[in-house]
């Protein structure tokens, strides 16, 4: 396949230019740098198996874990603010005031709130409707 510019790199993840560059300032994709004769112009050329390290390798919060257990679990009924607010159809603001106000019951794992599904029912039933 050979290799890749941040834009092609960009376009195969689904994310922006801006991302990729980050990613490398941040040492958290591996790249060259490629400078031309006599120009200020640089540009990086990126490995395909970096960029597949990097991608198994990207924070992603929905399997985010603490001491290796799931910060929150689906499976067991339990979504973060964002998730529920995607489930309401509502902006995640909107349930970060309403956990607040104390509308919305929700706890705490370090910096997340974990939101139990009957809670979110209840939200729904009694204040959204």
């Amino acid at each position: 396949m050979g290799t890749l510019t941040i834009l092609q790199a960009a376009k195969a993840m689904g994310v922006t230019k801006n991302a990729i560059e980050n990613a490398i300032k941040k040492g958290r994709l591996s790249a060259i740098r490629m400078r031309k004769k006599g120009t200020v112009v640089t540009h990086w050329i990126i490995d395909p198996a970096d960029l597949q390290l990097y991608v198994k390798s990207k924070y992603d919060r929905v399997h985010s874990r603490i001491s290796g257990e799931l910060r929150f679990d689906p499976s067991k009924g339990e979504v973060s603010a964002p998730g529920a607010a995607k489930i309401l159809g509502i902006p995640s603001q909107k349930v970060y005031h309403a956990i607040r106000a104390g509308q919305l019951k929700a706890s705490r794992k370090r910096y997340s709130y974990i939101i139990a599904i009957e809670d979110l029912e209840a939200y729904r039933l009694n204040v959204l409707s």
